[in-house]
Order: structure tokens, then sequence, then C-alpha cells
């Protein structure tokens, strides 16, 4: 069994008056449909405090398989979609593999009382 994967996908909006609303809910609706997708540990959606127009998808999935199997899926191709309807601009996926920290770890430093 191969180790747990994390994806980002960086979104910039195009500029309009309602382009960033519709790209907030096309994106909210991904993210309640990869959830039910197998494989999915954990599919999140922020969006920037400096930059209005720039928004993150970040999903940990339980394999490579899981997320190659997703990867073909409609919920993911919608992305494509946001593209040839000019609600995006840009598009920046990153996968990522493997822990370098364990959150036990930072929360069990005597440092950690500190941020909490």
């Amino acid at each position: 069994m191969s180790e747990q994967v994390s994806t980002l996908v960086f979104i910039k909006a195009n500029d309009g008056p309602r382009v960033c609303t519709e790209l907030e809910n096309r994106l909210q609706q991904l993210v309640s449909q990869s959830l039910g997708e197998p494989g999915c540990l954990a599919y999140s959606l922020q969006r920037s405090l400096t930059d209005h127009h720039l928004w993150l998808l970040q999903g940990t999935w339980q394999s490579t398989d899981a997320l190659n199997a997703y990867l073909c899926q409609p919920p993911l191709q919608m992305l494509g979609g946001l593209l040839s309807e000019r609600l995006v601009v840009e598009m920046d996926l990153h996968t990522f593999s493997g822990a370098v920290a364990q959150v036990e770890a930072v929360t069990s430093s005597p440092y950690a009382q500190a941020f909490a």
C-alpha cells in the first residue's frame, strides 16, 4: 500500500463583478463532491486574505492510486471547465507525498503552548 498523498491547487480568478462569487460557488460544490470520492481523507477550500482573487484547494488522499482514480472523475474535470469559461486565469497544481513532521510532535512541544 502506498502512502498518503496531498494536493494543493492554487486558483487565480479572472476579474469581473460576479466572477469571484460564481467561482466560490463552483469550488464549494467541488469540495462537497470530492469529499464523497473513494480514498478522499480530507478536502478544503480557502481564500487568500491578501488577494481576493486567489483560492486554495487542498486535498488529502489515502494513496497515489486513489488520487489517480479521482483525477479521472467528473468533479475534478470541472476545473478544466472553469478555465474554458474564463472564470479562472491561472491554476497551479502541486502534489506531495509523506509527512515530514507529525502533528503530535509539534503539539507535544513545550513551545506549542505559545500557539494555544
